[in-house]
C-alpha cells in the first residue's frame, strides 16, 4: 500500500548546525522507505528541542532535509516541519500544516527504537481513529548500556505524559491544543505547570547530543 507521507522525527542539532548520529539513521531508513516507493514525499519534522541552550544555526527539519538530499532525495518530494520542539509538537504541527489540509490520511512515522512507544502513544493521541498510521523503526546503534538508560528515561517521559493526555479523547485536537497553549512549558507563554513539575519535566525531556 502507497502511503500519504513518510513523517521522520528530529533527534536533537548540534551546535554547529549538524545532524547527531541517530537523526542520520532515522533520515537513511525514511531514504530506505521512499526509494522502495513507499510513499513520494517525506515530512521532516523538528524545530529543535526547546531545552537547548545555545543559537540555532538551522532546524532538525532543515539539516535533515540536507541530508536527504545528499543521499539522493527529489528536494520537491520533502517537506519541512519547524515549528516542534518536542514529540508531541512533531504530532501536533505535522497534523496541522500538512495531514488536514492536504488530507493525507495513511502515513507512516519513522523514529529510533528506543524513542517507538512514546512515539505511537503521542501519534496515536494527536491523530485518533481517522487515520492510518504505520511505524517504523531504526537502530539507534546505542550499546545495551546506553539503550537501556535511553529506554529508562522514555519511560519516565511517556508516564509524565500520560498523566495529562490520557483523559483526553484520541484525536480531540481541540483539547491537546489547549493543554499545549496553557500548560506545557515548550508552547504556553505562561506554564501552568508548578516550578517542581516543571524542573522535572526539563530534565526528563531533554535530548543529549549523539
Amino acid at each position: 500500500m502507497t502511503r500519504d507521507a513518510i513523517i521522520i522525527l528530529g533527534s536533537g542539532i548540534n551546535p554547529d548546525g549538524s545532524l547527531p548520529a541517530i537523526a542520520k539513521r532515522r533520515v537513511e531508513k525514511g531514504f530506505e522507505l521512499y526509494k522502495k516507493g513507499l510513499a513520494k514525499r517525506i515530512i521532516m519534522s523538528g524545530k529543535c528541542p526547546f531545552t537547548i541552550d545555545y543559537e540555532l544555526k538551522r532546524t532538525e527539519a532543515k539539516a535533515m532535509k540536507m541530508y536527504a538530499v545528499s543521499l539522493g532525495i527529489d528536494t520537491k518530494d520533502i517537506f519541512t516541519e519547524e515549528k516542534s520542539g518536542d514529540t508531541l509538537g512533531n504530532a501536533f504541527f505535522v497534523r496541522t500544516l500538512f495531514l488536514e489540509p492536504k488530507k493525507w490520511k495513511n502515513i507512516t512515522v519513522v523514529t529510533s527504537d528506543y524513542h517507538m512507544a512514546r512515539t505511537k502513544y503521542i501519534f496515536s493521541k494527536m491523530l485518533g481513529p481517522g487515520y492510518d498510521i504505520d511505524f517504523q523503526e531504526t537502530d539507534s546503534g546505542l550499546s545495551k548500556e546506553e539503550l537501556k538508560k535511553k529506554e529508562s528515561k522514555e519511560n519516565k517521559i511517556l508516564s509524565f505524559t500520560k498523566m495529562f493526555l490520557e483523559k483526553i479523547p484520541d484525536g480531540d485536537l481541540k483539547a491537546i491544543q489547549e493543554f499545549m497553549l496553557s500548560e506545557h512549558p515548550a508552547y504556553a507563554p505562561n506554564s501552568k505547570f508548578s516550578e517542581l513539575i516543571k524542573d522535572n519535566f526539563f530534565k526528563m525531556i531533554q535530548r543529549p547530543q549523539n
